[in-house]
Protein backbone atom coordinates (compact mmCIF):
# COMPACT_ATOMS: atom_id res chain seq x y z
CA UNK A 1 0.00 0.00 0.00
CA UNK A 2 0.90 3.64 -0.53
CA UNK A 3 0.44 6.84 0.16
CA UNK A 4 -1.36 9.57 -2.11
CA UNK A 5 1.62 10.08 -4.38
CA UNK A 6 5.03 8.26 -5.71
CA UNK A 7 8.25 8.21 -3.83
CA UNK A 8 11.33 7.01 -3.70
CA UNK A 9 13.40 5.32 -0.34
CA UNK A 10 15.60 8.35 -1.14
CA UNK A 11 12.97 10.93 -1.26
CA UNK A 12 11.47 9.83 1.42
CA UNK A 13 14.88 10.38 3.03
CA UNK A 14 14.71 13.68 1.72
CA UNK A 15 11.43 14.85 2.94
CA UNK A 16 11.73 13.44 6.41
CA UNK A 17 15.13 15.18 6.42
CA UNK A 18 13.16 18.31 6.26
CA UNK A 19 10.50 17.32 8.64
CA UNK A 20 13.09 16.01 11.06
CA UNK A 21 15.50 19.23 10.70
CA UNK A 22 18.40 16.66 10.17
CA UNK A 23 20.41 15.25 7.23
CA UNK A 24 18.70 11.55 6.71
CA UNK A 25 19.74 9.19 3.98
CA UNK A 26 18.76 5.90 1.99
CA UNK A 27 21.74 3.67 2.25
CA UNK A 28 21.11 0.77 -0.20
CA UNK A 29 21.40 -2.29 1.21
CA UNK A 30 22.68 -5.82 -0.80
CA UNK A 31 19.99 -8.78 -0.80
CA UNK A 32 23.21 -10.91 0.84
CA UNK A 33 23.65 -8.10 3.82
CA UNK A 34 20.02 -8.00 4.54
CA UNK A 35 19.23 -11.76 4.86
CA UNK A 36 22.32 -12.04 7.05
CA UNK A 37 20.69 -8.76 9.43
CA UNK A 38 17.03 -10.28 9.28
CA UNK A 39 18.20 -14.12 9.88
CA UNK A 40 18.50 -13.01 13.28
CA UNK A 41 15.05 -11.61 13.36
CA UNK A 42 13.47 -14.19 11.57
CA UNK A 43 13.93 -18.33 11.82
CA UNK A 44 11.64 -19.32 9.31
CA UNK A 45 13.15 -19.42 5.55
CA UNK A 46 9.79 -18.81 4.25
CA UNK A 47 9.48 -15.62 5.76
CA UNK A 48 13.01 -14.56 5.85
CA UNK A 49 12.82 -15.12 2.22
CA UNK A 50 9.17 -12.44 1.65
CA UNK A 51 10.80 -9.80 3.95
CA UNK A 52 13.72 -10.08 1.82
CA UNK A 53 12.33 -9.69 -1.72
CA UNK A 54 9.83 -6.96 -0.13
CA UNK A 55 12.74 -4.77 0.55
CA UNK A 56 14.37 -5.27 -2.65
CA UNK A 57 11.38 -4.20 -4.28
CA UNK A 58 11.03 -0.99 -2.08
CA UNK A 59 14.32 -0.21 -3.09
CA UNK A 60 13.53 -1.10 -7.29
CA UNK A 61 11.01 1.13 -6.93
CA UNK A 62 8.73 -1.63 -7.33
CA UNK A 63 6.36 -0.02 -5.19
CA UNK A 64 6.36 3.52 -5.34
CA UNK A 65 3.51 3.68 -7.62
CA UNK A 66 0.54 5.05 -5.95
CA UNK A 67 -2.89 2.88 -5.28
CA UNK A 68 -6.41 3.46 -3.69
CA UNK A 69 -6.25 0.93 -1.48
CA UNK A 70 -5.78 2.66 1.55
CA UNK A 71 -8.65 4.71 0.90
CA UNK A 72 -10.81 1.41 -0.48
CA UNK A 73 -9.79 -0.57 2.69
CA UNK A 74 -10.35 2.45 5.33
CA UNK A 75 -12.57 4.89 3.70
CA UNK A 76 -10.15 7.59 4.11
CA UNK A 77 -7.42 8.62 1.87
CA UNK A 78 -3.85 8.57 2.78
CA UNK A 79 -1.98 11.16 3.69
CA UNK A 80 1.73 12.78 2.72
CA UNK A 81 4.33 12.62 4.78
CA UNK A 82 3.94 16.34 5.96
CA UNK A 83 0.44 15.91 6.25
CA UNK A 84 0.52 12.98 8.70
CA UNK A 85 3.29 15.15 11.17
CA UNK A 86 0.62 18.58 10.68
CA UNK A 87 -2.17 16.13 11.99
CA UNK A 88 0.21 13.90 14.58
CA UNK A 89 3.07 16.66 15.89
CA UNK A 90 3.44 15.01 19.03
CA UNK A 91 6.16 12.75 17.91
CA UNK A 92 7.66 16.10 15.98
CA UNK A 93 6.86 18.21 18.48
CA UNK A 94 8.50 15.84 21.58
CA UNK A 95 11.61 15.28 19.58
CA UNK A 96 11.90 19.08 19.33
CA UNK A 97 11.41 19.87 22.79
CA UNK A 98 14.38 17.22 23.70
CA UNK A 99 16.46 18.64 21.06
CA UNK A 100 16.55 21.75 23.51
CA UNK A 101 17.67 20.03 26.40
CA UNK A 102 20.12 18.07 24.53
CA UNK A 103 21.42 21.69 22.95
CA UNK A 104 21.77 22.87 26.48
CA UNK A 105 24.61 20.38 26.51
CA UNK A 106 26.24 20.11 23.59
CA UNK A 107 24.68 17.12 22.02
CA UNK A 108 21.50 18.24 20.09
CA UNK A 109 23.00 15.58 17.27
CA UNK A 110 23.01 12.42 19.63
CA UNK A 111 19.21 12.70 19.42
CA UNK A 112 17.34 10.29 17.02
CA UNK A 113 14.07 8.84 16.41
CA UNK A 114 14.53 5.02 16.12
CA UNK A 115 11.26 3.47 14.83
CA UNK A 116 10.26 0.04 14.68
CA UNK A 117 9.95 -2.28 11.70
CA UNK A 118 6.30 -2.78 12.35
CA UNK A 119 4.36 -3.37 15.85
CA UNK A 120 6.80 -6.03 17.38
CA UNK A 121 10.40 -5.65 15.75
CA UNK A 122 13.10 -3.17 16.74
CA UNK A 123 15.66 -2.90 14.06
CA UNK A 124 19.00 -5.23 15.49
CA UNK A 125 20.86 -1.78 15.62
CA UNK A 126 18.54 -0.12 17.92
CA UNK A 127 17.81 -3.14 20.26
CA UNK A 128 21.80 -3.34 20.17
CA UNK A 129 21.56 0.37 21.31
CA UNK A 130 19.38 -0.37 24.36
CA UNK A 131 21.22 -3.66 25.49
CA UNK A 132 23.96 -1.13 25.41
CA UNK A 133 22.07 1.55 27.54
CA UNK A 134 20.55 -0.88 29.33
CA UNK A 135 23.98 -2.51 30.69
CA UNK A 136 25.43 1.37 31.42
CA UNK A 137 22.39 2.46 33.15
CA UNK A 138 20.62 -0.49 34.73
CA UNK A 139 22.10 -2.27 38.19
Amino acid sequence: MTGPEALSVAGIASRLSTLAGRRLQYEDEPADAARVRLSTLEPLASRLDLSVRWLQEIATGELERPGDTVLRFTGTAPLTLEAYFQLFPDVKSAIDQAKKVYALYGSAAKLELQEPWDYNRLPVATQDEIVKWMEANLH
